[in-house]
């Protein structure tokens, strides 16, 4: 589009948001954001030219693509990408800047996919047949559904849907002067584009405004049309961080935008591809049921081989450290390796590319893939109430794998059932089977999860690396400054004052405080711990709770060479003691603190870099009611032994 047009286009979509501040007022004004040309442009950029013949692949035809991935992939680039090498350039007349459309060699963009970059040259400028048969001959489509308000009811849905469907017509306003249009249809496209109208269009001729626009241009050209939409899924992420005021029920706030897509993108002869980009898996609900779809989740479906497309793969990762300062240092190499791990994808592996990107260009490792300012994820900290979802985080942190169930098959009553999860503000939330099953297949498509194996039930999960690993730590620190008036966190914060305060003088009754404020505690959360586990195992899991939240260091399951057993915690790094833990169930307090002293010894191993004066050896036993009493000793490295003390007294 020549430079008349495109100051044509801004000046009357200014005079839009003058006049038409209600659009304004949902947040949801359009907004460029993976500018490619610029990307390109820059030393660290990584070519994905290739992913286009996926896409234009005459086995694609007609169809639908849903593309899902973690936030800061490249989706927006690809997709500004896949516009910029398809579409039409056109003046302000809608007439082809090019001379033949049969071989496109003239025009701006073709000299832009031609030019030597920094990178070298895109891939695809090399395949003479692929640009012949695709570049520059395509119509497109382009619309962006990235919202910043909250989405309370289907009238909500409306105003997005009618705003992108009349920022759609603008990109492509000459066609009102199109000789291939007659009157009635110049009518409609004036309708979309004229400002005195465009707000009083009615839902019916809404959800039908991509369907004609995609007709028009077809009409116009004589070549099936491209669509793409980026950030499908955002209204849907607005909807879970959003009150539904009117009580409706998912499936009527949006209808409007399921059906444009349905009326617009079923079976018909006009479009020549469509694709879709997001984050979460299951907002695609009720898509499939009204026209074709061909999903492809991150990590999970890997019929074809588009992964490598968003993403770096291990060779674009050692290309990237030839041209830059590090290439020689494989140290550096190691711990980008280390911090950065990557993604196992079909075999292949896949870094996040915002990390190794800002990594080059800063030239420092630190987190760069910080999802807590994220939409969805900035309630994650609620959820932690849940205390089985506490427990598979902590696992994760530990580096354990966890099995969750794989979520196949999504409709509207698993998104409601996330909302009353992501809402829930009760430590006794009811956690069913299946809203654990949609939660942790959430954390999964915003890429908090590596999958280690899968099949068609059950997918086998760690965290991927350490930059993920601490964002996720991040949110549990959120958790302890949001949640701070829980009672829960209130008594795990009297325990820990009572412990930094113990010393030979004082410990008696600083241990039995601590005694008093484990059984408050007990009574408190045990209950509502998963009824498969044992008491013992959940006791454990409260003690590592109560000691992770205070961000203090611990060891599960410590044992020593020639000794059988092992002690449940060995804490290290409190100022003052080092604490070692034995529990049991309905046992013998005596048994479980003459287990621990056998384990002092380890605390000389330099792993552990014991520098503490005193050590404190903690039997604990808890019983069929959740009555917690503790037996203790303290030795202090002067050869001093105060107890053994059994609280309560």
């Amino acid at each position: 589009m020549n430079t008349t047009a495109s100051v044509t286009i801004v000046l009357v979509f200014m005079l839009f948001k003058i006049q038409y501040g209600s659009f304004q007022s949902l947040g949801c004004m359009q907004k460029t954001h993976g500018d490619f040309e610029h990307m390109a442009k820059r030393k660290y950029f990584v070519d994905k030219s290739d992913l286009l013949k996926e896409i234009l692949d005459d086995s694609t035809l007609g169809k639908t693509w849903i593309i899902t991935c973690p936030k800061r992939f490249g989706k927006t680039t690809n997709m500004n990408m896949m516009r910029k090498f398809a579409e039409i350039e056109v003046n302000a007349d809608g007439l082809p800047i090019a001379v033949d459309l049969e071989n496109v060699t003239n025009t701006p963009n073709y000299e832009f996919f031609n030019q030597k970059y920094h990178f070298g040259g895109f891939n695809i400028a090399d395949d003479r047949d692929f640009m012949r048969k695709h570049f520059g001959r395509y119509p497109v489509i382009y619309m962006d559904f990235r919202a910043t308000s909250h989405i309370q009811n289907h009238t909500d849905v409306i105003e997005i849907c009618r705003l992108r469907i009349h920022q759609a017509f603008l990109q492509h306003a000459y066609l009102v002067n199109s000789k291939n249009l007659d009157y009635a249809y110049k009518k409609i496209i004036e309708a979309w584009t004229l400002l005195s109208q465009v707000s009083q269009l009615s839902q019916d001729l809404v959800v039908t405004g991509l369907k004609r626009l995609i007709e028009f241009l077809y009409i116009h050209f004589k070549q099936k049309v491209i669509v793409l939409i980026d950030e499908y899924d955002a209204m849907m992420q607005r909807y879970l961080l959003g009150r539904n005021i009117m009580n409706e029920d998912l499936k009527t706030i949006f209808s409007p935008f399921v059906d444009m897509l349905s009326n617009a993108l079923k079976k018909q002869g006009k479009l020549r591809v469509a694709v879709l980009t997001g984050v979460m898996s299951f907002s695609s609900a009720g898509m499939s049921e009204n026209f074709p779809v061909e999903k492809h989740r991150f990590a999970r479906d890997n019929e074809k081989n588009v992964w490598k497309y968003y993403g770096f793969t291990s060779e674009e990762l050692d290309r990237l450290f030839s041209i830059s300062p590090f290439k020689l240092n494989s140290t550096v190499r190691d711990q980008v390796q280390k911090y950065y791990d990557a993604y196992l994808v079909n075999n292949v592996q896949i870094y996040t590319p915002v990390s190794i990107f800002e990594f080059f260009t800063k030239e420092e490792i630190k987190p760069f893939w910080n999802m807590q300012t994220c939409g969805i994820i900035s309630q994650f900290w609620k959820t932690l109430r849940i205390i089985d979802v506490r427990l598979k985080i902590f696992d994760l942190i530990e580096n354990q794998n966890i099995t969750i169930e794989n979520l196949e098959y999504v409709n509207f009553a698993h998104i409601e059932l996330l909302k009353e999860v992501l809402e829930t503000n009760s430590l006794k939330a009811d956690f069913t089977g299946q809203a654990r099953k949609i939660f942790f297949n959430l954390l999964l498509d915003l890429g908090y999860f590596k999958i280690t194996w899968q099949n068609r039930t059950f997918l086998n999960v760690t965290i991927p690396n350490l930059e993920i690993r601490d964002d996720i730590i991040g949110l549990l620190k959120n958790y302890k400054i949001q949640a701070n008036s829980d009672e829960e966190l209130i008594l795990q914060s009297k325990f820990f004052q009572h412990l930094q305060s113990l010393t030979a003088d004082n410990h008696a009754y600083h241990l039995q405080e601590m005694t008093g404020a484990l059984n408050k505690l007990s009574r408190l959360v045990m209950p509502f711990y998963p009824n498969f586990n044992s008491k013992k195992t959940n006791l454990n899991d409260m003690l590592r709770s109560a000691f992770l939240f205070q961000g203090i260091r611990y060891y599960p399951e410590v044992s020593v060479k020639g000794h059988c057993g092992y002690v449940d915690l060995l804490v290290t790094n409190l100022t003052n003691v080092y604490i070692i833990i034995k529990t049991t169930y309905n046992g013998k307090l005596s048994e479980a603190l003459n287990q621990t002293n056998q384990y002092v010894s380890v605390l000389d191993d330099p792993d552990y870099k014991r520098t503490q004066s005193c050590v404190l050896r903690m039997g604990i036993n808890i019983s069929d009611d959740y009555k917690i009493t503790v037996s203790a000793v303290l030795n202090v490295t002067n050869g001093t032994s105060y107890g053994p003390h059994h609280f309560p007294v």
